[in-house]
């Protein structure tokens, strides 16, 4: 009786932890025959799966050193939340100078409190490259003395936490 009552509770903690980097994957969550790499950065990479579960998010990428320490995870899932509660569609205000476009990589906002990096576009994506704020200004990526950076709501299209 003690034991299935300790092995629920056990398995009720995990699923309910959320994966983070650092994590150590248990060999049976990765996938033998993938040997595919992915950016974790524009110019790092990591042996990685794609499209995959773990702790009820659906992650894009999930990528782990060679001792299955997870370094980089990115997710779009709209049921994740953030410990703060963000979630993929959230309008959050900010300061335009806190908007960085990544050549190479993503459009990056600040990181929330628990270290999840707010995503609002992809230079990868010709399509996702035109963040717009709330009111369809366009956010300008070149801050020059003479500018004041806007401040406005942005949508939150994904969260990232790792190498960049």
């Amino acid at each position: 009786m003690y034991r299935l009552l300790a092995l629920t509770l056990l398995t009720a903690a995990t699923a309910a932890a959320q994966i983070d980097v650092g994590y150590r994957l248990h060999s049976s969550e990765v996938p033998r025959a993938s040997k595919q790499e992915c950016a974790t950065s524009p110019a790092q990479t990591y042996p990685c799966f794609a499209d995959v579960t773990l702790g009820g998010t659906k992650f894009n990428v999930v990528a782990y050193d060679d001792r299955r320490l997870v370094r980089y995870l990115f997710t779009t899932d709209a049921a994740f939340s953030t410990k703060t509660g963000l979630h993929v569609g959230d309008w959050v205000e900010v300061d335009e100078k806190d908007v960085v476009l990544v050549p190479g990589w993503h459009i990056c906002g600040p990181r929330t409190a628990d270290g999840w990096r707010l995503v609002f576009g992809s230079d990868l994506d010709e399509s996702e490259k035109q963040v717009t704020y709330e009111d369809g200004t366009p956010v300008n990526f070149i801050h020059t003395i003479e500018s004041s950076p806007k401040r406005g709501k942005l949508r939150i299209v994904g969260f990232e936490k790792g190498e960049v």
